[in-house]
Formats: structure tokens, C-alpha cells, sequence
């Protein structure tokens, strides 16, 4: 697909009314991507699913949740869709913003791995750029729901869906606080946020 649009691109002149039939023949491909639509469905559901998928140990005590496998899978719909999305970042500011900052906390990472060598801390590095990978995915969500929400049915589906995502979560810490159910986390949760 990216194909077509490089070759689609070449053969125009760049003219306003050109680059917007572009970006709508873009952009339905897009909508008609179902992997897309159920991967952002599944992000908002890792927002409120919290509880972890497998434990592992990186500096100590990490957990591998539902957010980090399907971020994987953003970053293969962001090389799939890279001039699309590229384009939407651009266009609003509060993406190009944070695409700058991504790529000064790269430059910081750089820094990170530098001084975690010389210290003999190399699992600081690790630590520190699994954070980084959280941030871009989490990053990538917020433009793909963006880009999708242009759409007036899946907008009202997306804002339904975190409603009720919100109101069950906040059911099941009341009904924790009142001891009806089990406190779904670990000890070491337990142990940082219990009151």
C-alpha cells in the first residue's frame, strides 16, 4: 500500500485539493483495517486491565501486562500506515510536540546507556528503555484513537467503551475497599498502595 502511495505521489503535483483526495483515499484504507480497530479496542481494555500476563525480572519485581504485547503489534500498523500517520502527527500540534520530545528522550536514553556502562548498571538501561517503549506505545495509541475517532460511529463507541470500562473499575475498588471482593494484585501492590 505504501507503494501505491509513493507512486500515486510522484505522478501529482502537490496541490491542496490533490494532497486532501490523497489523504482521504488514505485514510479509508485505514478505516478499513478491522486489526486497527479491535488493537485500539484492546489498548483502552489494557488501560483498565491491569492485572499482569507473565512476571519477569528486569530490576526486580516487573510484571509483562496486555499494553506491552499489543504494543508490538502499533508499531507494525505504524510502519504499515507511516505516511498516514506521519501526516496526522504533523498536522496537529500536540502529536508533533510529543514526537519531539520522543526524540529527545532518545537522545537522553543515549545518555542512560552511556553512564549505566560506565557504573556497571546495565539493567538500570533496560529498566529505563522499557519505560521509553511504554511511552511510545501508549504515544502510537493516542494516534491511532485520534485518527479512528474521525469517524462519527466509532468515536461514539470508543467514548462508550471507556465509560463503562470506567464505571466497572471504579465499582471493583469500592466493593475492594468494602471487602466484598479480593484485592486483585499481588502483595507487593498490597503493600505500596494499600491504605
Amino acid at each position: 500500500m505504501d507503494r501505491v502511495f509513493v507512486k500515486y505521489k510522484k505522478n501529482i503535483k502537490k496541490s491542496a485539493l490533490q494532497q486532501s483526495q490523497l489523504f482521504e483515499l488514505y485514510l479509508k484504507q485505514f478505516f478499513l483495517d478491522k486489526g486497527m480497530f479491535w488493537l485500539v479496542i484492546g489498548m483502552i481494555l489494557s488501560f483498565f486491565y491491569n492485572l499482569p500476563i507473565i512476571k519477569y525480572s528486569v530490576t526486580g519485581d516487573n510484571e509483562f501486562r496486555l499494553y506491552d504485547v499489543l504494543g508490538i503489534l502499533l508499531f507494525y500498523y505504524y510502519y504499515k500506515y507511516s505516511n498516514l500517520i506521519n501526516f496526522t502527527i504533523k498536522k496537529i500540534a500536540i502529536f508533533n510536540y510529543l514526537r519531539y520530545l520522543l526524540i529527545w528522550i532518545l537522545f537522553g536514553l543515549l545518555l542512560t546507556l552511556f553512564f549505566s556502562v560506565i557504573n556497571s548498571k546495565i539493567t538500570f538501561f533496560f529498566q529505563v528503555l522499557l519505560y521509553y517503549y511504554h511511552f511510545c506505545s501508549f504515544y502510537l495509541a493516542a494516534v491511532f484513537l485520534y485518527m479512528l475517532c474521525i469517524h462519527p460511529k466509532r468515536r461514539k463507541l470508543f467514548i462508550q467503551l471507556v465509560l463503562v470500562l470506567s464505571i466497572l473499575s471504579n465499582v471493583v475498588v469500592v466493593l475492594q475497599n468494602m471487602n466484598v471482593i479480593p484485592f486483585l494484585w499481588n502483595k507487593c501492590y498490597w503493600d505500596a498502595y494499600a491504605f
